[in-house]
C-alpha cells in the first residue's frame, strides 16, 4: 500500500489585524518542581470519563485525540503532572496535558485550580463506535507511559521541522510556502515546495514576508507552530493583506492540520462602517486566496480521488490530459443566498455535481505513494475548490480558500 498523506485546511477572513514583529519564539516553559497533587473536596469523584466517538465510519488504531476538558474547581487539580488517562482496559496510555485556563485566576498562577485542560492521548475506536477513556486525578492510575513513536520538533534556522514518524513536515525557511518540504520515512520527497498566492483589490501577488514564527506548544504526542506573515499587495485603506498560518501535527500521523487566515488590516470609512461616505462597501473584494503545493510522486501521475459530499461515493480514475484542471472539487457561489447549495467535482474523465461538499477531499497517486487535500466544511465557506493543477514535472494540488468573489471587511474577525 503506498503511504498517504493528507493536509486539512479551514479558512477564516478577518480584518483589522495589527502588524507585528518579526520573531521567532519558544512554546512556554512545562512546569518544574515536585509534582503537586490534587486536593479534591469531600466527595467529589476524581475519575472523569471521556468518550471518544468515532463519526467518519473508519475504524482508528492509536489515532491521537486533542480535546479540551473541563474541570470543576472543587476537584482541586493545580498540576496537570498529577493526571493520568487510562484505556478502557484500564490501563495507562501515552497523554499529554495543557493548562487553558484557571479558576478566577491567571493560567500562571500555579496556586489556583484548573478550569480548562487539553488532554491529548492516543484512541482506539471502532467505525462509528464509542471509546471511553477516563481522566484520573486522584494519582491511583499511576504515571502515563511514553508514546512508543514520539513526535520529535527540531528548529534550524528559521526552519521548523515536524517528524510526526509517519512524514516529516519542514516549514518556515520561505515564507511563501505552505510548506517547504514534506517526505516519507526514508527521506522520499513527496512535496517539493508551492506557492502561496492572494488575488485581491484588483491586485495579485504572492506572499514573501514572514513576521513571526512560534511554537504554541511542543510535546511527544502533539505539536502546534502558527507562522504569521503578509502578501505582496499594495496597501488598501491604509493596511497590508496578513496572513495567519496555524498547524497541528500529532505522533504517528500523516496529515497536518492547518488553519490559514487571511486578514486585511486596513479601513476604507470608520471602524465598524458597513459602507463608505459615498454608499460603497467599506471592504475590498478577494477574488482567489490559493495555497498550492508542488508534487513529486516519482513519476507521472497515475490515478486521481475526488469527494465531494461526505455520505455519497468518491469519483476515481486515471489522471486524464489537456487543460490545467486536471480535476477538481468546487463548492460553487450562489447568485442569492436563498438558492440552492451547489458543488461540482470531476475526476478520472467523469463528472458530478451535488449540493454541499462537506467531505471536499482530493488525493493524487503516483510511483511513491499519494498525496491528498482536504477543506472542512467547504459547503458553509462558498465560493472555495480543490484543484490539480499541471505542472512543471510532478503537477500541483491547489487549496483555493476562496475560488471567487468573497467580501472582506473591517468589521469581519
Amino acid at each position: 500500500m503506498r503511504p498517504i498523506l493528507l493536509l486539512l485546511l479551514g479558512l477564516s477572513l478577518a480584518c483589522s489585524a495589527p502588524e507585528r514583529p518579526a520573531t521567532l519564539e519558544a512554546s512556554p516553559l512545562p512546569m518544574s518542581g515536585p509534582v503537586v497533587p490534587a486536593r479534591p473536596e469531600t466527595g467529589v469523584p476524581t475519575r472523569i470519563p471521556l468518550a471518544v466517538r468515532e463519526t467518519a465510519g473508519v475504524a482508528r488504531s492509536g489515532e491521537v485525540v486533542r480535546s479540551g476538558v473541563p474541570l470543576p474547581r472543587a476537584l482541586g487539580v493545580r498540576d496537570p503532572r498529577a493526571l493520568a488517562i487510562v484505556g478502557p482496559d484500564g490501563r495507562p496510555v501515552p497523554a499529554e496535558f495543557q493548562i487553558l485556563a484557571r479558576w478566577n485566576a491567571g493560567r500562571d498562577d500555579a496556586a489556583a485550580p484548573v478550569q480548562w485542560l487539553l488532554a491529548v492521548f492516543p484512541a482506539t475506536v471502532a467505525a462509528r463506535g464509542t471509546a471511553t477513556y477516563t481522566l484520573v486525578a486522584d494519582g491511583s492510575a499511576g504515571a502515563n507511559p511514553p508514546p512508543p513513536s514520539p513526535l520529535r520538533l527540531t528548529r534550524q534556522g528559521d526552519q521548523v521541522v515536524v517528524d510526526t514518524g509517519a512524514a516529516t513536515f519542514r516549514l518556515g525557511k520561505n515564507p511563501g510556502e505552505l510548506f517547504d518540504e514534506i517526505t516519507l520515512p526514508g527521506g522520499r520527497r513527496l512535496v517539493t515546495g508551492g506557492a502561496m498566492t492572494l488575488r485581491a483589490a484588483a491586485a495579485e501577488g504572492g506572499h514573501s514576508t514572514r513576521r513571526g514564527l512560534r511554537i504554541e506548544s511542543q510535546g511527544s504526542l502533539s505539536a502546534v507552530v502558527v507562522v504569521e506573515g503578509a502578501y505582496d499587495l499594495p496597501a488598501v485603506g491604509g493596511g497590508r493583506f496578513g496572513s495567519r498560518r496555524r498547524y497541528v501535527f500529532t505522533a504517528g500521523s500523516p496529515t497536518a492540520v492547518v488553519r490559514h487566515a487571511v486578514a486585511w488590516e486596513g479601513d476604507l470609512a470608520c471602524t465598524g462602517c458597513m459602507v463608505t461616505k459615498d454608499g460603497k462597501p467599506d471592504a475590498v473584494l478577494v477574488e482567489r486566496a490559493r495555497d498550492a503545493l508542488s508534487l513529486d510522486l516519482g513519476g507521472p501521475l497515475s490515478a486521481v480521488t475526488a469527494v465531494g459530499a461526505f455520505k455519497e461515493p468518491a469519483l476515481e480514475g486515471p489522471v486524464g490530459n489537456g487543460g490545467e484542471d486536471l480535476a477538481w472539487v468546487r463548492q460553487t457561489l450562489r447568485d442569492r443566498r436563498t438558492a440552492p447549495l451547489r458543488f461540482e467535482m470531476a475526476a478520472g474523465g467523469r463528472r458530478r455535481e451535488g449540493k454541499q461538499a462537506d467531505g471536499a477531499l482530493l488525493a493524487v497517486s503516483g510511483p511513491a505513494g499519494s498525496v491528498a487535500v482536504a477543506l472542512d466544511h467547504m459547503h458553509r465557506y462558498e465560493p472555495q475548490a480543490l484543484r490539480l493543477l499541471t505542472g512543471v514535472s510532478g503537477g500541483r494540488l491547489a487549496i483555493d480558500l476562496a475560488d471567487g468573489k468573497a467580501w472582506l471587511a473591517n468589521h469581519q474577525g
